[in-house]
């Protein structure tokens, strides 16, 4: 029971931490604002499998990373938004530290993140697909979570790659 309550207080935490826009925002001023936020995950929204996510990883650039350890109130998108000027490039994040980040909705504080060199994995043709298809596959996430706007902003950035 106490574990309930437990997982129960951390939810309510991480939602009231959500400055992002909610599911019915229909115009994005600020890219990455919904991406990987919240726990409002959708009935049957289904996170990119492991196998996809090593797949992904095998092929990121990880010369040149940089280490970031999660601090209270952080997201992914923030993360990305800080080091990237651009918050829809969360999966880079994501695919680099899949072994310490199972959801990108549930970052720890102490969490040790990796952080791409963003500009290597752009130039090197293997990294910048697979970044693509995995911003196209975390865009059917988004989507399916009812965050639209974020789904699309996503599939245009990675059809841009």
């Amino acid at each position: 029971m106490k574990n309930l309550i437990s997982v129960f207080v951390i939810l309510v935490f991480l939602m009231s931490c959500a400055s992002q826009p909610d599911a019915n925002t229909t115009a994005s001023s600020n890219p990455g604002q919904t991406a990987a936020q919240g726990s409002g995950q959708a009935a049957g929204a289904a996170l990119p499998n492991t196998a996809a996510r090593n797949n992904y990883g095998s092929g990121i650039i990880l010369d040149g990373a940089q280490r970031y350890t999660v601090v209270r109130g952080d997201t992914l998108a923030r993360i990305a938004r800080t080091r990237y000027n651009n918050g829809y490039l969360y999966p880079l994040i994501y695919i680099a530290s899949r072994n310490v980040v199972s959801n990108p909705d549930f970052l720890r504080p102490g969490m040790v993140l990796t952080i791409p060199n963003l500009s290597r994995n752009l130039l090197d043709p293997t990294a910048r697909a697979n970044l693509k298809n995995m911003l196209l596959e975390m865009a059917v996430f988004e989507e399916q979570r009812g965050r639209v706007v974020t789904a699309r902003d996503m599939r245009n950035l990675a059809n841009g790659l």
